[in-house]
């Protein structure tokens, strides 16, 4: 069995759930352009919101740490996706 715990969230409630070993959570989030993202520092913590309010948005929470890696993949990602689209409409169309 594997305990997951939030120790804060930005609405200030606190949860504890357990999830057991045979048994897969997953959660994905489609970003489309014009979506309002904001982002606040807390701590070692960095709280991002995508949409307008907590309520109506999703919020991801991330470590420094973690953080810098995810940029550095997607910097990454946006480097091969550049490439791509280069390759197949050409520089001036990008």
């Amino acid at each position: 069995m594997t305990q997951f715990r939030t120790e804060h969230v930005p609405n200030g409630t606190q949860e504890e759930i357990t999830i057991y070993g045979n048994m897969t959570v997953g959660t994905w989030v489609m970003v489309r352009d014009g979506c309002p993202i904001s982002v606040e520092v807390v701590g070692d913590e960095i709280h991002f919101l995508f949409g307008e309010t907590p309520r109506e948005g999703t919020e991801f929470v991330i470590e420094i740490d973690p953080l810098r890696e995810f940029v550095r993949l997607a910097t990454d990602a946006v480097r091969e996706s550049d490439a791509l689209a280069e390759a197949q409409y050409g520089k001036e169309d990008l």
